[in-house]
């Protein structure tokens, strides 16, 4: 989405309205410290757009969303969502600030 130039919040709330198991799988396999430190797959995201992920992902609706759906998806993907919270609470202990897109 922020690649390809898109507005980024209305794409990520469109996640929450109808959360599936599938869809929160997928972004459980996003590379956070990528994203904050603006390098791989997000390098070539403006440093705003890629805040503007930082910040929707921080928030306890993911959270709670994927709280909410663990039931849902396989035990044996369960690893995924706990590493997901993990770097969710690490980025919420570091600076606001993202690194420089390269």
């Amino acid at each position: 989405m922020a690649r390809l130039d898109l507005r980024v919040r209305p794409c990520l709330d469109l996640w929450l309205k109808q959360p599936t198991p599938n869809a929160f799988l997928q972004l459980a396999s996003a590379d956070l410290p990528s994203l904050h430190r603006g390098n791989g797959y997000w390098g070539d995201v403006t440093p705003e757009k890629r805040l503007r992920v930082l910040e929707w992902l921080k928030g306890d609706f993911i959270e709670n969303a994927f709280i909410g759906l663990i039931d849902a998806i396989p035990p044996q993907r369960h690893w995924l969502i706990e590493r997901l919270l993990d770097e969710i609470r690490e980025l919420r202990r570091l600076p606001s600030r993202v690194g420089p897109s390269d």
